[in-house]
């Protein structure tokens, strides 16, 4: 069974509040004692997935990986893919590709903290 938990980010502070514990019923979510109730705060959910360095891989992480359905033009390497992290169509993707197909994923940062594009 997959661990459910979640993440925030406070664009008012910019930082990254872990474990937040997500009450979507009543508005809000709570992170050691901190109540979240702006549009400032970015709610983002755990993959159940770990990348090769073992950190955990949240919505909004930026990955490298190798897509294990995809082969370079020589026929031989996996096609190496780097993209955003996202929950579309009841399944989180890298891109537009299951993130299930990709193998060595490495976390190169996220959408809201730091230079993660070239």
């Amino acid at each position: 069974m997959r661990e459910i938990k979640f993440r925030a980010w406070d664009e008012d502070i910019k930082q990254m509040l872990p474990n937040v514990q997500a009450a979507y019923d009543t508005g809000y979510a709570e992170s050691f004692g901190e109540v979240l109730r702006t549009k400032t705060q970015h709610v983002m959910q755990f993959t159940g997935l770990k990348d090769r360095n073992g950190r955990d891989i949240y919505e909004g992480d930026v990955c490298i990986g190798e897509n294990i359905r995809h082969r370079e033009d020589d026929g031989r390497r996996p096609m190496l893919t780097r993209a955003t992290v996202v929950f579309r169509n009841a399944e989180f993707c890298l891109g537009d590709t299951m993130l299930s197909l990709f193998q060595g994923l490495i976390i190169m940062g996220n959408i809201y903290e730091g230079e993660c594009w070239p």
